[in-house]
């Protein structure tokens, strides 16, 4: 258990392994995640009961992929199964931005990539070079399982990220899909991409409630491969 106070025992933060619970008026410096609020923001407002989860274990996790209510396609391995989360490896296309392209979010355009199949010809990623890919596995979860994207330690330490920003796999509550990565080389390294790297973790957290919402149309309910974004797509579309 990990306790971070502010000094007043009604302005603190209480973080578990598998469980947190903010309580009133919490101010949490140290959360440098976006799974969790600012600190400012925290401590303007009382939150009691409103951000409530839990992370699922191993054992859970494994119960849950055994009851099927965690579906995993089109093949998956026990030993993949971590503390907290399972191993996610890399499917075997990539999109390459081709270069010199001039890109807006409020304009409607199709960029264009060069299709890379890791089954027929090698890549290295360059440093600072960036690609698009996706996750072999295809997940499923119940609506009051979240799916949240992670990295791995071992590949932060070449310097490649496996996500920017975009954590929380959105629509696995409809129909098994992939997750696409944003993988840049951050680091020194020339990077050979293979087919099935291990090169993620995803973790799942269990909501407080179920989510009800419908999956946006905006890739077409669910993701099987790496996707281009969508810049047609217009936010609020489907309300």
């Amino acid at each position: 258990m990990i306790s971070v106070s502010s000094g007043n025992p009604r302005h603190a933060a209480l973080l578990t392994y598998s469980h947190f619970t903010f309580n009133e008026k919490v101010a949490c410096p140290l959360f440098f995640s976006p799974i969790f609020p600012s600190a400012a923001c925290l401590a303007k407002r009382n939150i009691r009961g409103i951000l409530r989860f839990m992370f699922l274990s191993h054992q859970t996790i494994e119960k849950y992929i055994d009851e099927g209510k965690i579906l995993i396609e089109p093949d998956f391995d026990k030993k993949n199964i971590r503390p907290v989360g399972i191993r996610i490896h890399l499917a075997k296309h990539l999109l390459l931005p081709e270069p010199n392209q001039v890109v807006s979010l409020t304009v409607a355009q199709e960029l264009k990539y060069k299709e890379i199949d890791l089954t027929t010809e090698d890549f290295l990623l360059e440093p600072g070079q960036f690609v698009l890919g996706a996750s072999y596995e295809a997940i499923q979860t119940p609506p009051n399982v979240l799916a949240i994207l992670d990295g791995r330690s071992t590949v932060a330490r070449l310097g490649l990220t496996i996500h920017i920003t975009a954590s929380v796999i959105d629509g696995t509550f409809e129909t098994p899909h992939v997750a696409v990565l944003e993988i840049k080389n951050l680091g020194n390294f020339k990077i050979r991409l293979n087919f099935k790297d291990p090169v993620a973790m995803m973790l799942f957290a269990e909501l407080k409630d179920p989510v009800t919402q419908k999956l946006q149309t905006q890739y077409g309910g669910g993701q099987s491969k790496a996707t281009p974004p969508n810049l047609r797509f217009r936010t609020g579309d489907d309300k």
